[in-house]
């Protein structure tokens, strides 16, 4: 019988493989453009949208091992593991927001309009774009911080698994260069997988 507990740790671990998967895709099928700094040629590489549709599917399976994380440790949490929950689940909702938006739409735009995308998609002199992005770290970088005290507290996981899927959630969420967001997967895929296991055994 599968019961939450096995497939939400599934899903971390499904997530943790696809995330993984999904990130160095896009260092080796689009490396030449991002070196290059060309936004727009990017994104319309053909290996675009099948590598975030990944990262979609990635950061949905994301999501209810979040949920079964909380609900094992509810009645030791208190108030602090309900406020991190559901900050850590606004920041997952968001970037799923921003993932769809730039898997599907920019393309689009970019093709359409190369112009429109300068104006809304990503590159170095659109602002806006940038503090979207920066914006979208603060709920991402608060919930899994709380999150971890949250989980170090209540004794779920080992705590140095948990202090490597806090700062691998760090730098993933916050990092905006390749090397460190690269290292914040590695760190952030390896804790999905701790945490998966240890879930899917309670």
């Amino acid at each position: 019988m599968i019961t939450l507990n096995k497939f939400s740790g599934f899903s971390n671990i499904l997530s943790a493989i696809l995330l993984t998967l999904s990130w160095f895709s896009i260092g080796i099928f689009m490396w030449n453009e991002i070196s290059a700094g060309n936004f727009l040629a990017m994104v319309q590489n053909p290996a675009w949208i099948p590598v975030n549709i990944f990262y979609l599917i990635a950061t949905i399976f994301l999501i209810p091992g979040i949920i079964a994380l909380y609900f094992n440790q509810t009645e030791k949490s208190g108030a602090l593991g309900l406020i991190a929950f559901w900050i850590t689940m606004l920041a997952i909702i968001w970037y799923l927001c921003i993932q769809f938006y730039e898997t599907f739409f920019w393309p689009i735009i970019a093709s359409e309009s190369p112009s429109l995308f300068k104006a809304v998609g990503f590159s170095p002199s659109n602002t806006i774009i940038y503090i979207q992005l920066m914006l979208s770290a603060i709920p991402w970088a608060l919930g899994f911080i709380l999150l971890g005290i949250v989980t170090i507290k209540t004794q779920l996981i080992a705590k140095w698994t948990v202090w490597v899927f806090t700062i691998g959630a760090l730098l993933f969420g916050v990092g905006m260069m390749f090397p460190i967001w690269s290292i914040g997967v590695i760190l952030f895929s390896y804790g999905l997988v701790k945490y998966g296991n240890a879930i899917r055994k309670v």
